[in-house]
């Protein structure tokens, strides 16, 4: 009688055993298996079952939505039941959704002797998804930081040039300043020396002209020899005085400028320099256009007149040439001399006459270039639009 109580006793407590472990087991929130060493399920939680339904006494095979899984599933229950602990996050299929888990598959060992496998797969779909949310948030926002940041750099390049240019415009205009301060600084030496030349020379002239004839108008009467006298050295320094104010006018302008056109007037210049300078200058010509504006045939004359002067006075050459070519719409003006030479950018701030060139050229919107090195000569060549007399 007592061995019947006592074996009712512990089969009541065996089938509270297992109760309490299946609810147990049921209360885990995620999904719990386990397998026999045979591959087949012999106890999966609530959790599990609403995943894959009642899987015990089946195999994997049985239950696995689709192949891709399948492989899965079985490659891990082989690395466990082989005593490796498998783990880490997956992509599964449940009720035909694809879902992310952390799986984790470990072997069930007593010793050395394992008796099947058991495994846990915990659902973290929604943290994926706000981890995959926020790393797209974040690859948006490094996309914003990105092009904001080209748009930062490149408004800060576009406002590195607007300063470079800026900067080189007020040193263009700081030169074009003293560039211009210079020409008048040129002009007004100009126009003392005119004046000096006025004084010294026609003025003087002029003076002893009127000498002469007064003293011829008091000594007509009573001296005729001593009046005819004074008559003809007052005609002679009138005759002086004529001369000089031409020589004086073609300083300033020469006549055959205004009388025969550009062309002519350089090759007058050409002549008169190698008059005074001894050298050998050879003088090339080939314009076909009519008479030139005024004001073009002056400048084009006046650079003639600084190059070939700086290249009969500094470069030590003893053969200078000189051309003038039209080029389509344009006049082409050469100045080449075989001398010293010299550098073109370290030129001192007090060459006026090529400043006076650079900005005659510039007025004329043409175009300057200097070819020039110490010891191998130098070549001027001026280009600017042709603008004919209508």
């Amino acid at each position: 009688m007592a061995e019947e109580q006592d074996s009712g006793g512990w089969k009541e407590a065996e089938g509270l055993s297992e109760a309490i472990l299946t609810a147990a087991v049921d209360c885990i929130p995620f999904a719990f298996f386990a397998l026999n060493t045979e591959g087949r399920y012999i106890l999966v939680n609530a959790a599990s079952r609403a995943e894959y339904g009642d899987a015990v006494g089946k195999t994997p095979r049985e239950i696995c939505p689709n192949e891709q899984d399948l492989a899965l599933w079985l490659d891990n229950n082989r690395r466990a039941l082989s005593g490796e602990r498998v783990e880490g996050e997956v992509e599964l299929t449940v009720h035909g959704q694809r879902r992310h888990f952390y799986n984790v598959v470990a072997p069930i060992r007593d010793g050395d002797q394992i008796y099947g496998v058991l495994g846990v797969n915990v659902d973290i779909t929604e943290r994926k998804r706000a981890e995959m949310a926020l790393q797209k948030a974040n690859e948006g926002l490094e996309q914003k930081v990105a092009e904001r940041t080209a748009e930062l750099t490149a408004t800060i390049e576009q406002l590195g040039r607007e300063v470079e240019e800026r900067r080189r415009a007020e040193e263009a205009l700081q030169r074009e300043r003293q560039t211009l301060f210079h020409l008048l600084q040129a002009s007004d030496h100009e126009r003392q020396l005119i004046a000096y030349d006025i004084h010294d020379g026609l003025a003087q002239l002029l003076a002893a002209a009127i000498m002469q004839l007064e003293s011829y108008q008091h000594r007509r009467d009573g001296q005729p020899a001593e009046a005819e006298t004074a008559f003809d050295a007052g005609v002679q320094m009138v005759r002086k005085a004529h001369a000089e104010a031409r020589r004086l006018t073609s300083g300033v302008r020469p006549p055959i400028l205004d009388e025969s056109g550009l062309v002519a007037a350089v090759a007058h210049l050409v002549h008169d320099q190698r008059a005074s300078a001894g050298l050998r200058i050879e003088y090339h010509s080939a314009v076909e256009a009519g008479r030139l504006t005024p004001s073009l045939e002056n400048a084009v004359y006046r650079i003639a007149q600084e190059a070939l002067a700086n290249a009969c006075s500094h470069s030590q050459s003893k053969k200078v040439r000189i051309a003038l070519v039209e080029d389509g719409r344009r006049l082409r003006l050469e100045v080449q001399d075989w001398g010293i030479g010299f550098d073109p950018h370290a030129l001192s701030e007090d060459c006026f006459g090529l400043d006076g060139i650079r900005e005659r050229t510039r007025l004329l919107g043409g175009e300057l270039s200097i070819d020039s090195q110490p010891g191998k000569g130098t070549l001027i060549r001026v280009v600017v639009p042709i603008l004919e007399v209508k």
